[in-house]
């Protein structure tokens, strides 16, 4: 069996030459010299090379993605940076590979928000995200701090970011971050009500410190604004009536200091005919042996 030979490094230079020869209007060759160029160290001619690209090429992701990998690979992380947020405002197809060299490149978290994001909503979620993904705290918090003064959070984003908190173990910073989203809705809200949107008087956001509404066989749960004990709105629990559930209709993660609270909700049920009737339980999510009470009809 014949297999293909990879030409040497100073033989790729050769033809690529050769080839641009003939066709000097070429990004995709002058990206090809660059880069063998670059593998036998000739670094200032492999500039000329990319140089050539971006000037042939300044609107192609493809060819702004080489010129800026270029850039990083020699340690010209200010060069490189401005073409990223380029390609970012173009597409977001490369997203995961530019968010990839920034944190393989890129020590400076700042430098990112400054200068590697375009000022678009888009951009800024995708690259919290994917921090988040990556469990990088730090990194995801300075963002989050950029994200928020240019106002591109919502209640969604809000909540991916709580939840790294309290899952790297800082639930007072995800309380205190989801507390400063909220704004003018805080409300009472830690300071004489511990539970959040406690009468579902809003839509439960997809957050750690809002309602988490299960789904499960046997049961329809769901928020009812046909009925309510103040405001417009209440959680309504629908049961089949098939089988026994022993299940959490509606869970919230709340953060409290040490103390003395009152907890009180308010029940109305129609033709429900178990023994045990609707119960709430309140735990110590961190350490359940430490507080775990169950209480109910």
């Amino acid at each position: 069996m014949t297999g293909v030979r990879k030409a040497a490094p100073q033989e790729s230079i050769g033809i690529f030459r050769r080839v641009l020869q003939r066709d000097p209007h070429d990004p995709r060759r002058w990206a090809d010299l660059g880069e063998a160029l670059l593998e036998v160290g000739q670094k200032e001619d492999a500039r000329y090379c990319f140089g050539q690209v971006l000037a042939l090429a300044p609107r192609s992701a493809d060819f702004l993605l080489r010129v800026a990998e270029f850039h990083f690979q020699i340690g010209e992380n200010k060069e490189a940076i401005p073409i990223t947020a380029r390609i970012l405002r173009l597409i977001p197809d490369y997203d995961s590979i530019i968010f990839s060299d920034y944190i393989k490149f890129v020590d400076d978290a700042e430098a990112v928000v400054q200068y590697g994001l375009p000022e678009d909503r888009r951009t800024a979620r995708s690259w919290l995200q994917f921090l988040i993904k990556a469990e990088r705290r730090d990194d995801a918090q300075r963002t989050w701090d950029w994200i928020e003064t240019h106002g591109y959070a919502d209640d969604a984003l809000a909540g991916e970011f709580a939840e790294l908190l309290v899952r790297q173990g800082h639930p007072d910073s995800a309380a205190s971050a989801w507390a400063q989203h909220l704004g003018t809705r805080l409300g009472d809200y830690r300071k004489t009500n511990y539970l959040f949107n406690g009468d579902l008087e809003s839509e439960p956001a997809q957050s750690p410190f809002d309602w988490n509404i299960a789904r499960t066989q046997g049961a329809d749960v769901a928020r009812d604004c046909t009925t309510s004990w103040s405001g417009k709105c209440s959680l309504r629990v629908l049961f089949a009536g098939t089988q026994n559930l022993d299940f959490a209709a509606a869970s919230q993660l709340t953060l409290v200091r040490p103390g003395s609270y009152h907890f009180h909700a308010y029940i109305r049920t129609d033709g429900l005919t178990t023994g045990q009737g609707i119960r709430f339980r309140i735990s110590d999510a961190e350490a359940p042996a430490r507080m775990d009470v169950i209480f109910g009809q």
